[in-house]
């Protein structure tokens, strides 16, 4: 019965946010003025000039993006992703390739990554005189949180029990654990730290860019009304719930062995660096090899900054991969 009712406020609330937009654009009612927000339109507009943009990489050194969809039983919907093969993938080969999977942000799917940033050329151009390369994989996440929810959708199972076991199935990957890493940006970020934390027999490095590692979440914020990964029943977001399932409650002596990156800046509006700050921290303390790289204040929460240090991010991943070749 509770669980009829919070959907019915999810639907609600959604469509207020539909129609947010005929409102005044500083209300607290319009998305795009929530301090948790990275997807803005000056965002947009400044991926519409990117995609335009011609590739520095030669033709002959590009990869490729594919659909796919999972008709997941564990999400009960149609599920879609899209794969990054690079340069010189065949089908006929006997090589195997190691594989990030991406999680995208606040109101993203599985396009948002490839559209609001270069992703395709930077990855062309980082695997372009590489030897060994590697697959990349964008999945929808809704508004997940990427984690099990009670009371919302159960991403990490589906992640686990079928997105990979999909992607393993279907191209030619490295099952092994040490070839495969999982990286997020925003929300995305969090999801990859929760997932690999949790699941270190099936992750081995971990990419976080401005991960939202709220130490608490401010009272006034949308993601309160608009997200039910942790809900307890009673209301749509439960800092009890939030606090329970925060990645730094599953370290332990399996996760010693995960590497982690992780990039953010002193300007965020969106989440406190100090937070992050804490995070890794736990990570240290626990001897989890992390490399921490912060940014000035001139950098926020938004594509203008992570178009600017996501290509360096890739080629951590990549570089860590080539360790294990």
């Amino acid at each position: 019965m509770m669980k009829n009712k919070v959907k019915i406020i999810v639907g609600i609330l959604s469509l207020g946010l539909i129609f947010g937009g005929c409102k005044n654009e500083n209300s607290k009612e319009n998305p795009s003025s929530d301090p948790t927000i990275a997807y803005s339109n000056k965002d947009s507009n400044k991926s519409n000039e990117e995609k335009n943009k011609k590739s520095d990489v030669d033709k002959k050194d590009q990869g490729k993006v594919v659909d796919g969809s999972i008709n997941s039983e564990i999400l009960k919907q149609n599920w879609k992703y899209k794969v990054y093969l690079p340069n010189g993938y065949d089908e006929k080969s006997d090589e195997k390739y190691p594989v990030l999977y991406m999680l995208h942000g606040f109101g993203g799917n599985s396009s948002s990554i490839l559209e609001k940033s270069n992703t395709k050329d930077m990855l062309d151009k980082i695997m372009k005189d590489k030897e060994n390369k590697m697959i990349v994989v964008f999945a929808d996440g809704f508004s997940s949180f990427f984690v099990d929810s009670d009371y919302d959708k159960k991403m990490e199972s589906a992640i686990k029990e079928e997105l990979i076991k999909e992607i393993d199935g279907k191209y030619k990957t490295d099952a092994n654990k040490t070839k495969r890493a999982i990286g997020g940006f925003s929300v995305g970020g969090y999801g990859a730290a929760s997932l690999s934390l949790r699941n270190p027999d099936l992750f081995s490095k971990a990419l976080l860019i401005s991960p939202t590692l709220w130490d608490k979440l401010d009272e006034d914020s949308l993601i309160r009304r608009n997200y039910m990964a942790f809900s307890d029943g009673k209301q749509m977001w439960s800092d009890e719930v939030y606090k329970e399932k925060f990645p730094s409650n599953f370290i332990n002596e399996n996760t010693k062995d995960i590497n982690f990156y992780i990039r953010a800046s002193e300007g965020d509006s969106k989440i406190n660096i100090e937070d992050i700050e804490k995070f890794n921290k736990d990570l240290e303390k626990s001897e989890i090899n992390t490399q921490f790289k912060k940014d000035g204040k001139e950098f926020d929460h938004d594509w203008d900054y992570w178009n600017k240090i996501t290509e360096e991010s890739y080629m951590w991943v990549l570089e860590q991969f080539n360790k294990w070749f």
